[in-house]
């Protein structure tokens, strides 16, 4: 599932260097199509922010988190991924146990 298209970016073409993040939503394993991986880190729960209202996308976050990198934002991929796009990729064999 594209990343981009989930928050209103323009799609990109893919290639075999295209990086890819793998999480649980829905009870499902699904592999969101993303831009770049920098890093992968644990956040403690005490360094999460609640998300302020004046991101667009506020709705969708677990939360924002200061980092030495900078500011991250957390999104909550129940939330970012919709049930639709679920169907449309069971439809065309991209979501599966």
């Amino acid at each position: 599932i594209d990343l981009r298209l989930l928050v209103g970016m323009e799609r990109r073409e893919y290639s075999l260097e295209t990086p890819m993040v793998f999480c649980r939503v829905h009870e499902r394993m699904i592999c969101l199509i993303v831009d770049v991986v920098e890093d992968v880190v644990s956040v403690p729960r005490s360094g999460m922010q609640p998300a302020s209202r004046l991101y667009a996308m506020s709705d969708r976050m677990i939360g924002v988190c200061r980092l030495a990198q900078g500011l991250v934002m957390i999104f909550d991929p129940e939330k970012l991924v919709p049930d639709t796009a679920l169907e449309v990729a069971d439809q065309v064999g991209g979501v599966g146990e």
